[in-house]
């Protein structure tokens, strides 16, 4: 499978970038290929997307695509992950560390902020659609599951859909209690979420 990925990594941040792909392409045992494309500046790729999009042309679009906004916090400005990849990466990294090590309540009640402060910025669709490639529906049920029951994040406020699958938190919630702040995989107990295997 070849997975075309457009990027606005350049100079020290390029070089990273070739060097992290190159290594991914080489080591993962799922025979995933990632085909990186630079396409400029990110506002250079958001347009060409549009343009692909606009004319109809969908078999142009790439599979991944970088995403980027710009924050201000201290009179500097950081480009960061806009606010729906940064709710997918806080997932996949809690997932990552729920079946190799233990997820922690730290993570836990990251997750239930970040959804609260910008779940009118998350496209939902997009999300799902994360959780479904790597099969984490599950667990990310049990974690909105367990902000809602647990650290008093609002189904409503955080404009989660009406539709979106729950999952009774209470396994994971003693799992991650279990495990400290940051988990620990001495203290997990076996997962309480079955994922389904993994595409070869």
């Amino acid at each position: 499978m070849t997975i075309t990925f457009w990027h606005s990594a350049s100079d020290e941040a390029g070089v990273l970038m070739d060097k992290y792909i190159e290594e991914f392409n080489s080591t993962n045992e799922y025979g995933i290929t990632v085909n990186a494309v630079y396409q400029g500046q990110y506002s250079d790729a958001s347009t060409l997307l549009k343009a692909i999009i606009s004319g109809g042309n969908f078999e142009e679009l790439p599979d991944l695509m970088q995403r980027a906004q710009d924050w201000e916090s201290g009179g500097v400005t950081l480009r960061v992950p806009d606010a729906c990849d940064h709710l997918i990466f806080l997932l996949l990294h809690a997932f990552k560390h729920f079946i190799s090590s233990g997820v922690g309540v730290r993570q836990l009640c990251d997750i239930a902020l970040w959804m609260r402060r910008f779940g009118a910025q998350i496209d939902w669709q997009r999300v799902r659609a994360a959780l479904r490639a790597t099969h984490s529906e599950g667990f990310a049920a049990a974690v909105i599951d367990a902000g809602v029951h647990w650290f008093g994040l609002e189904r409503a406020a955080a404009h989660i859909p009406p539709d979106w699958e729950t999952l009774e938190s209470a396994a994971l919630l003693a799992d991650a209690l279990s495990g400290g702040v940051y988990g620990s995989a001495e203290n997990s107990m076996p997962s309480p979420v079955k994922s389904r295997p993994r595409p070869r």
